[in-house]
Order: C-alpha cells, then sequence, then structure tokens
C-alpha cells in the first residue's frame, strides 16, 4: 500500500468522509516526515491534512523556532489545534478544526499525527489597499482576543514561533554561540540584533496576544467584499502583539504572486499608501498602547532579526559547499538587509498613522 491509500484508509476511518482524493501539496515531503493533502469530495474540498511523522528527526530550524517542543510531533500539533479550538471559541474566523468521528482534535496512531482544518474558500489577497485594510482589521481583532481563555478539558494556546519567554534568550544564546566566528563585515548587524531582542526583552508591560506571526497577503484569503481570513497558522499562538503588527507593516508591501526566481522582486521599499491602508484597518479594532508605538522600530526589526539570527548560525556554524544552499542563503541575506534598511522609514510612517488615528 503507498502512501496515499494509506492516509485516505486512515481518513475514512476516523472522519466522516466517503469518496475522497488526496492532493498532496509542495510544501510536503515524506522523507522530512511531514506531508501536507488537500482533501478533496465529489461536492468540493473537505480539508487540509497536516500529516507528521510523530518521531520525524527535528530539523535545526524548527528547535530555533519551537525550543520548547518535545521529540514527539504530536505535542506540537495539538498545541496548534488547541489554538485553532481557542479562536473557534472566540468567534474569531479562522480556518475551524475539524474533529474526528469520535470528537477528537487529532487523529494518532503509533507513527503518525493528522490533523485536519477545514479549507477556506476565497480568494488570496493580491493585495489592493482595501484588502490591506481588511487584512489589517482581521489582525487588529486577532489582538483583542484573550489569550487566557482556555476551554475546559482542552489543551493550553500553543506558544507562537515568537513567544518572547523563548524566542528571545534562543536568540540571544545563538548570537553568544557564534560571535567569536564572526568575520568583520558581520559584527555591526550581529550587535543590531542582539540589541533588537535586548530592547524588546526590557519592555515586561507589552501586551500579549494570541498571535499570527506569518501575516501577509499570501497567508490571507478574502471570503467577501468585506471579510479577509487568515490562514497557514503553523507558526501561531501566543506572543506579543506588536511583533505581529511588526511584520505586517513589513510584509504588506509584497504581493501575493511574486516570482520565486526573481530575488529583487522580494525586497520592499516603503509605500506610504499601503502602510496607511494596514494602520487604518488594524486601528478600527484595536489601537496599540503608547508603549507599543515607543517600540516599534524594533517590534518591526524583531522578526528580522530573528531569521537572521538563525542565518547568521547556518552560515557560520554549518556552512555548506552546495552552490544552490550558498545562493540561496544569498538571497535570504539580502532580503534581510533590505527589511532592515527600510524599517525605520515603516516605522515613522506607521506611527504618524497609528498618531493620526487617535486625533
Amino acid at each position: 500500500m503507498n502512501e496515499t491509500d494509506f492516509f485516505i484508509d486512515l481518513l475514512h476511518a476516523h472522519y466522516d468522509v466517503n469518496t475522497v482524493i488526496l492532493e498532496q501539496l509542495p510544501e510536503s515531503s515524506f522523507v522530512e516526515g511531514y506531508l501536507m493533502y488537500r482533501i478533496q469530495q465529489p461536492e468540493g474540498v473537505f480539508g487540509i491534512a497536516r500529516v507528521y511523522r510523530r518521531a520525524r528527526p527535528i530539523p535545526d530550524w524548527f528547535r530555533y523556532f519551537y525550543p520548547w517542543s518535545t521529540a514527539d510531533m504530536s505535542d506540537w500539533l495539538e498545541t496548534r489545534a488547541a489554538t485553532l479550538l481557542n479562536l473557534e471559541r472566540q468567534d474569531y474566523l479562522a480556518p475551524r478544526v475539524i474533529r474526528t468521528r469520535m470528537g477528537h482534535l487529532m487523529v494518532m496512531t503509533d507513527e503518525w499525527c493528522i490533523l485536519v482544518t477545514a479549507f477556506i474558500e476565497g480568494t488570496v489577497l493580491q493585495p489592493t489597499l482595501e484588502q490591506l485594510r481588511l487584512l489589517g482589521a482581521a489582525m487588529g481583532r486577532l489582538h483583542t482576543l484573550k489569550p487566557d481563555r482556555v476551554a475546559p478539558a482542552h489543551p493550553p494556546i500553543g506558544k507562537s514561533s515568537w513567544y518572547t519567554q523563548y524566542a528571545i534568550s534562543t536568540g540571544l544564546a545563538c548570537l553568544s554561540s557564534i560571535k567569536p566566528l564572526l568575520p568583520k563585515e558581520w559584527v555591526q548587524i550581529h550587535a543590531d540584533f542582539r540589541q533588537t531582542f535586548q530592547k524588546i526583552a526590557a519592555c515586561s508591560d507589552l501586551p500579549m496576544a494570541i498571535i499570527h506571526a506569518d501575516g501577509w497577503a499570501a497567508n490571507a484569503v478574502q471570503t467577501d467584499t468585506s471579510q479577509v481570513v487568515l490562514i497557514d497558522w503553523d507558526t501561531s499562538g501566543l506572543g506579543l502583539a506588536v511583533l505581529d503588527l511588526g511584520r505586517l507593516l513589513l510584509e504588506c508591501h509584497l504581493d501575493s504572486n511574486l516570482p520565486p526566481d526573481v530575488p529583487l522582486a522580494w525586497h520592499i521599499q516603503p509605500d506610504e499608501r499601503r502602510i496607511a491602508a494596514v494602520v487604518d484597518g488594524y486601528a478600527q479594532k484595536r489601537l496599540p498602547t503608547s508603549i507599543e508605538l515607543e517600540v516599534l522600530l524594533d517590534a518591526i526589526r524583531f522578526g528580522v532579526a530573528f531569521i537572521g539570527t538563525l542565518h547568521l548560525s547556518q552560515v557560520l556554524q554549518e556552512p555548506s559547499l552546495d552552490q544552490t544552499w550558498i545562493r540561496s542563503m544569498h538571497r535570504r541575506w539580502a532580503r534581510l538587509e533590505n527589511r532592515w534598511a527600510v524599517s525605520s522609514e515603516i516605522a515613522s510612517l506607521a506611527r504618524k498613522h497609528f498618531e493620526q488615528s487617535t486625533n
């Protein structure tokens, strides 16, 4: 029996589905123990299945993002399900967890764990300015939810990839470990990353929220003329609201259909209209606190520093001679340098528009 037939049998055994066709999505890697399927039925899409080998080898990047995770992938996947369940209980629109026939959040076998979520019908954002307003509003509404509202008899809300207790300590520890290896040209950016982590860590009263942690046009669909729904919640969970907002203010400059083989297409040029649209939508649902506005530049830079620290570590501690890998790292690093360079202007424009929203 091949892997597709095996998972179809699992779906039949645990879910109320009849005839199904599994469409394997590009993110899948059987070798790495992660498969993602769109579950098709004659009447339409039943849902999206995330399938993990429970004892899969944990990649270094995953341990960096989720240092609290155990060796059993089902533990991490359960926290993803718990976060989505919490959103549903607070009437927030997001992909719903499709329960098993027995009412469980997931299917677990000795080898595999499976989470199935509803498929959100709609159009991926381009984005237009109006779509960015709706996306900003969706994120603003998300940050108003109660992060401590846990359903009885269910696991607690998961921690996001930017859960500060772990993300900052992990980032700082990684920076310390690579400091002796730094070439002269990277000393300044290394110091800048450290300073960003330290500034966010010093603000103990920044509001905690449920965050998405990867908000941009390609991770949102428009379901009708007045509604946008965030999708792809793998990195989501508890975290600082301002970090989520900061990433969106950066990545709102990207269209969703950029060519992957044109590196400069992924670089950002600040666009005040896009920033104003996000701010306008966000402010309709939530206004950042004065402290959040004070650290907005560092919040915008936080994601750059977090990923940049990982890339520095990979280049200095685990270098590869493979030319494809080297070219890929050059492209990623150029993208991070671009975001760092434009972050100050973006923060200034965003603060101006938020301050106008309060007048």
